[in-house]
């Protein structure tokens, strides 16, 4: 299981069958292959993922809203209880700030400034956007 080296995504043994994940434009893709070796699966991965994005598209222009949205229902299911309570805790201010103080911008152009802003919002803001008594430690704002 894991992420192998040399194609994208990953492939999972299952049974007498592979399985290759890989996302191309923030569209998710699965397929199972059963009776094939694992160099076969992995030149499948190969020419699939280059035939899934020979159209050459940019990416996928999503608003904020909708990147969260896509997060916590593809990524959150496939990490543990304790890191999952953690990153639904840090999309709580995440929420807050992109996509109501900032009227839902496109992800896409969210840049390093943007994410700077955020973290001094954050530090003077609690999760749904009240201003808090004290600012909130460096440590928790690396988290």
């Amino acid at each position: 299981m894991g992420r192998e080296a040399g194609h994208p995504g990953s492939i999972d043994r299952r049974g007498d069958s592979f399985r290759v994940r890989f996302s191309v434009y923030g569209e998710r893709h699965s397929f199972t292959l059963p009776g094939v070796s694992r160099a076969e699966a992995i030149d499948f991965a190969r020419t699939k993922y280059r035939e899934l994005t020979k159209g050459g598209r940019a990416a996928v222009r999503l608003q904020m809203s909708e990147l969260i949205d896509r997060f916590k229902k593809e990524v959150l299911p496939t990490l543990t209880k304790g890191t999952r309570r953690s990153y639904k805790d840090s999309l709580k201010p995440i929420r807050t700030y992109f996509v109501h103080a900032q009227v839902d911008p496109l992800s896409t152009r969210i840049g390093a400034d943007d994410v700077r802003r955020f973290l001094v919002w954050r530090q003077h803001h609690g999760p749904h956007g009240k201003l808090r008594k004290k600012p909130l430690s460096g440590r928790t704002l690396q988290k």
